[in-house]
C-alpha cells in the first residue's frame, strides 16, 4: 500500500521535470521560420507625398547614392579595439592600434563616421553573418549549425539584391551561400591556432580585385583577430601585431577605392577577456562599425559614437546602393547617412523618405492585427521611428524615441 504514494510522487517529479524542459525548449530555444518571400523593384512601394519624382536609372525604391560597396568584416572586432584614446600613454596590446579609423573620423568627419555596433546573441560567426545579410535575428538553437552550416534560403543582401558580389575570406560563407558569388576566394577557418592563412589569402586578392571594375559589392572577412583571441586572448603582443596589420590594410584599401564606393568596416561579434564569444556579455555584443566614403557624408557634432543595432546595416546599405531591402529585414535604416548636402528642410525630407520606405518594408514582416489592417489604421514602430497611416490616406511620421 505504501508503494502508491511513492509512485505518485515520482510521477509528479517526472512530470515537473519534463514540463520544465518543454517550457525551456519553447522559450529559450525558439524555433525560427525562414520566410520564402523576396523583395523586388516591382513591389508596390508608394513613395511619400513629397517625393513623387521618378527614380534615376539603376535605382530601386530610393535614389542610388553609391555604385559600389566594400564590406570589410574583421572577425571579433570589439569596439574597444577600434576606439582610440590619445590620453593613454601605455595602452594595452589591443588598444589604440586602429589609429587610421580614428584619424579619419576626427580629421575628415564628412568622409568617415564611427558607430558602436550592438550585436544580438548568439554571438557566433554563422549567426552574425545571417544577421548581417538578412537583417533578421537568428536564435540560440541555430548555434549547433555553426559547425555544419546550411545554405541561407531567405532574401538577403549578399546575393539576391546586390548584383555582382565578390567574396574572399572565411569559408563559412561557402556553406551559407554555395555557388552564389560572382567570384570567390575561400580559405579554411576551422583551425583557430592559424592566425595568418585567411588574412594573407585575402590580402593577396584584395587590392587587385579592388582596382578591377567587375564587381558591385566586395566582401572581405578577416579571421586573424578572432583566432588570436582564441589562441592567446586579447591582452597579448600577437593581438597588437594583428590589429596593426588590419590598420595598414585599411589605410591601403582606402587608396584603392573610387569616389563612388562606400566602405564599411565592421565586426561580427566581440570577445571576452579570455578571447571567447557566443554569449550575450557586454564585451561580446559591443562591436565597431565604421562608414567611410570619398563622397560627402552629412557631419554630426563631435560626440561619443552612436550605438546602433547590427541589423541596421542591412536596410542602410540596400538603400544607399539603390536596391530593395531584403524581405525579412527588421533593422532600422541609419537615416543620418541620407541627409545630403541641402538645407535642413531638404535633409529632413530625405531622412523621412527612407524612414517611410523602411516602414513599408518592415510592415509585412512584423505582421499587423487584421482588424487594424481592415480599418487601415496602421501603427508601426522600431527603436527610433514610427509611421502612422490613417484611413484617409495621409502619412504622419513621428521621429523620436518611443521608449
Amino acid at each position: 500500500m505504501q508503494r502508491w504514494p511513492v509512485l505518485l510522487f515520482l510521477a509528479w517529479v517526472c512530470f515537473l521535470f519534463f514540463a520544465g524542459i518543454g517550457l525551456f525548449m519553447s522559450g529559450f530555444l525558439l524555433t525560427r521560420i525562414e520566410l520564402a518571400s523576396s523583395s523586388s523593384c516591382s513591389d508596390p512601394l508608394v513613395p511619400p507625398p513629397w517625393e513623387r519624382q521618378s527614380l534615376p536609372p539603376g535605382s530601386c525604391w530610393a535614389p542610388q547614392r553609391f555604385a559600389k560597396a566594400v564590406l570589410v568584416i574583421i572577425d571579433a572586432l570589439s569596439f574597444e579595439f577600434a576606439h582610440f584614446n590619445p590620453a593613454k600613454t601605455s595602452p594595452l596590446p589591443y588598444e589604440n592600434k586602429l589609429s587610421f579609423l580614428h584619424r579619419l573620423a576626427t580629421s575628415q568627419p564628412r568622409h568617415a563616421r564611427l558607430y558602436r555596433f550592438r550585436a544580438d546573441p548568439p554571438t557566433a560567426t554563422m549567426q552574425r553573418i545571417k544577421g548581417l545579410t538578412t537583417g533578421s535575428l537568428p536564435t540560440f538553437i541555430d548555434v549547433g549549425s555553426n559547425f555544419a552550416t546550411y545554405a541561407i534560403q531567405e532574401d538577403n543582401l549578399a546575393v539576391r539584391q546586390a548584383g555582382r558580389v565578390v567574396f574572399m575570406g572565411d569559408d563559412t560563407w561557402e556553406g551559407l551561400f554555395p555557388k552564389k558569388f560572382f567570384r570567390s576566394y575561400f580559405f579554411p577557418s576551422f583551425n583557430v591556432k592559424d592566425l595568418h592563412t585567411v588574412d594573407d589569402g585575402i590580402l593577396q586578392h584584395l587590392y587587385p580585385t579592388g582596382k578591377h571594375g567587375e564587381w558591385d559589392v566586395l566582401i572581405a572577412h578577416f579571421l586573424g583577430v578572432d583566432h588570436c583571441g582564441h589562441k592567446h586572448g586579447p591582452d597579448h603582443p600577437e593581438m597588437a601585431k594583428k590589429l596593426t596589420q588590419m590598420n595598414e590594410m585599411l589605410r591601403s584599401l582606402v587608396d584603392h577605392l573610387g569616389n563612388d564606393t562606400l566602405l564599411l568596416v565592421a565586426g561580427d561579434h566581440g570577445m571576452t577577456e579570455t578571447g571567447d564569444h557566443g554569449g550575450d556579455s557586454e564585451k561580446e555584443v559591443n562591436l565597431c562599425c565604421c562608414v567611410l566614403s570619398k563622397f560627402l557624408i552629412p557631419p554630426l557634432p563631435l560626440q561619443e559614437p552612436e550605438a546602433v543595432p547590427q541589423v541596421n546595416l542591412v536596410p542602410t546599405v540596400a538603400l544607399l546602393l539603390g536596391v530593395p531591402i531584403p524581405y525579412s529585414n527588421i533593422g532600422e535604416v541609419m537615416a543620418e547617412l541620407f541627409s545630403g548636402d541641402g538645407d535642413a528642410v531638404s535633409a529632413a525630407l530625405q531622412q523621412l523618405s527612407v524612414y517611410h520606405i523602411n516602414a513599408k518594408q518592415v510592415r509585412p514582416t512584423v505582421g499587423l492585427p487584421i482588424e487594424l489592417e481592415k480599418r487601415r489604421n496602421v501603427f508601426l514602430s522600431t527603436d527610433l521611428f514610427c509611421l502612422v497611416q490613417v484611413g484617409w490616406g495621409h502619412d504622419v511620421i513621428f521621429v523620436g524615441s518611443l521608449h
